[in-house]
C-alpha cells in the first residue's frame, strides 16, 4: 500500500505492485488451504458465506494468469460479464478453485490459450469454466 501511494510511479510499475500484493495474498491463501486440508481431514471446515463482487475476484484473478500466460507465451482471455455481479458464496474458496483449476490449465498447457469463461445461467445463478485452445486431453472430462 505504501508504494501505491506514490505519486511518482509510472502505471506499469503500479501494476506490478498491485499484482506483487495480490501474489502475497495468494501465498497466504495457499497456507490457509494447507490448514483447511487438515481441518477436513478431521472434519472441521466451515463455509464463510458472505455477499461478493464476483466481477472483482475474477479481475484479480485475471492479473495474475495474464502474467503467468506471458510467461509461457500462452494466450490468456476472460470471458466475462461486464456489469458487476454481487453473489453469496465463499470468495476464500471460490477463489481457491480458480486458481487452483487456472494454475493446472496453464501449467499443463504447452501452446495455445487459457480462457476463463463466466457466464449467468440465471436470475442468480453463474457458471465459470476454463477452457482450453487447443484442447488438452489431461483435462477431459473435467
Amino acid at each position: 500500500h505504501i508504494l501505491q501511494r506514490k505519486s511518482d510511479l509510472k502505471s506499469d510499475a503500479l501494476n506490478a505492485i498491485s499484482n506483487i500484493e495480490d501474489s502475497g495474498k495468494s501465498l497466504l491463501a495457499l497456507i490457509n488451504d494447507i490448514l483447511d486440508l487438515s481441518r477436513i481431514e478431521v472434519g472441521r471446515i466451515e463455509l464463510q458465506n458472505t455477499d461478493f463482487d464476483l466481477t472483482a475476484l475474477i479481475d484479480s484473478i485475471s492479473a495474475m494468469f495474464q502474467i503467468r500466460c506471458q510467461e509461457k507465451q500462452l494466450g490468456w482471455r476472460v470471458e466475462k460479464i461486464q456489469e458487476r455481479c454481487m453473489v453469496h458464496g465463499d470468495k476464500g474458496k471460490l477463489r481457491q478453485i480458480l486458481l487452483n483449476l487456472l494454475s493446472n490449465a496453464v501449467k499443463f498447457t504447452e501452446s495455445g490459450e487459457v480462457i476463463l469463461r463466466v457466464s449467468k445461467i440465471g436470475s442468480s445463478d453463474f457458471s465459470v469454466d476454463r477452457v482450453l485452445n487447443p484442447p488438452n486431453p489431461l483435462f477431459q472430462g473435467q
